[in-house]
């Protein structure tokens, strides 16, 4: 059995911290997400590898490598998370929670590379059964840039990732899952589409419920039209950001009000707020009136705004896998994504011991 199958774009993530004069180089604003070819990575990477920055290297390494892409990220935290309960540094949870006696897994199209074969190898590592579907060509890779005021922005080569199809999804471990989740990026390709709208069909008529991510204002942008007329009645649980909701529901006088305005869209809609929590709204019995909730958010010294999102989400996805409410998962979530940003990248491996979470008990 198994609690979460995701499916993503395995990119492997390249995170170096510059000043600002890089991006004005680049001619790109902060915190925004560039598609570039193969090419235009390679040469990203050259023209890093040449600025000095005086004032940050003593700071940090010039480059750090973690096996990414926002559903991965997400995995990976869920695996940390049965981690660091294993070994008894999540004070005050039971050790028959549900979550840790089911496996993860993971799936998604690398190239017939070293990266991909680096990719695969350095998932299986967290413990995550990999369904990676292998095509000749790149693997995907992020460049990710953090600039002094912890904002990141991203130079994306998709590579392999744009492959992906419906025969790649290992239906038959998508049927002993409890969760499918996945991210508005897989609407990119058609057949990256395609193979989304088969999984959540088919995890529409097995009972399994279906979590998706907005994944970013630009993505919903492109797809408005579509999501709104797609996404009734197949998701279970709706996850945006207050400006991928204004986005899609074309209101945003307040966030209660945004988050109504959507409620079609799903049963459970949770709109994240950053360092303010989330609001979540979820239908009565009858599915008439959408009931919102506050959940406050955590106040922490932020060093790199990468993977919040996807923090959130394991979070949240772990609770409910325990059997805990929406609620009490939703402030679970706020805590670990509270506790990614403390650390460089989407990198779970590098948080300490937070008292952070002592504070709830799943």
């Amino acid at each position: 059995m198994y609690s979460i199958y995701g499916i993503g774009n395995p990119l492997m993530d390249i995170i170096t911290f510059k000043d600002y004069a890089v991006l004005e180089n680049l001619k790109k604003p902060a915190g925004s997400m560039n598609l570039i070819d193969a090419d235009k990575a390679a040469s990203i990477l050259k023209m890093i590898r040449k600025t000095k920055d005086e004032n940050m290297k003593h700071e940090r390494e010039e480059f750090k490598t973690v096996p990414g892409g926002s559903c991965a990220n997400t995995i990976r935290g869920l695996a940390w998370i049965r981690k660091m309960r294993a070994i008894g540094k999540l004070p005050g949870i039971s050790s028959s929670v549900t979550a840790d006696s089911e496996g993860l897994v993971y799936s998604g199209a690398v190239g017939n590379d070293g990266m991909g074969e680096k990719y695969i190898s350095m998932m299986k590592s967290y413990g995550i059964k990999m369904a990676a579907a292998k095509k000749n060509c790149t693997s995907g890779s992020s460049i990710i840039i953090v600039t002094p005021d912890h904002e990141r922005t991203m130079f994306t080569h998709l590579g392999a990732c744009r492959e992906f199809s419906a025969d790649d999804i290992d239906f038959e471990s998508l049927a002993e899952s409890r969760y499918l989740y996945f991210l508005g990026f897989m609407w990119d390709t058609g057949s990256q589409k395609n193979a989304i709208k088969k999984a959540v069909d088919f995890a529409g008529k097995a009972g399994i419920k279906v979590c998706f991510d907005l994944a970013g204002p630009f993505v919903v942008k492109r797809y408005k039209d579509e999501f709104r007329s797609w996404l009734p009645g197949r998701i279970d649980i709706l996850l945006g950001n207050r400006e991928e909701y204004q986005v899609l529901t074309d209101i945003g006088s307040n966030d209660r009000e945004t988050l109504s305005s959507a409620s079609d869209m799903a049963r459970i809609l949770i709109l994240k707020r950053g360092r303010n929590g989330c609001l979540v709204g979820e239908h009565n019995s009858t599915e008439e009136i959408l009931q919102v909730a506050e959940i406050k958010g955590e106040a922490v010294k932020a060093v790199d705004t990468t993977g919040a999102g996807d923090a959130f989400a394991a979070g949240l996805l772990y609770g409910l896998s325990a059997g805990r409410s929406i609620l009490s998962s939703a402030r679970f979530a706020n805590i670990l994504a509270s506790q990614i940003v403390t650390v460089a990248g989407c990198d779970y491996e590098a948080l300490e011991e937070k008292k952070a979470f002592q504070e709830i008990v799943l």
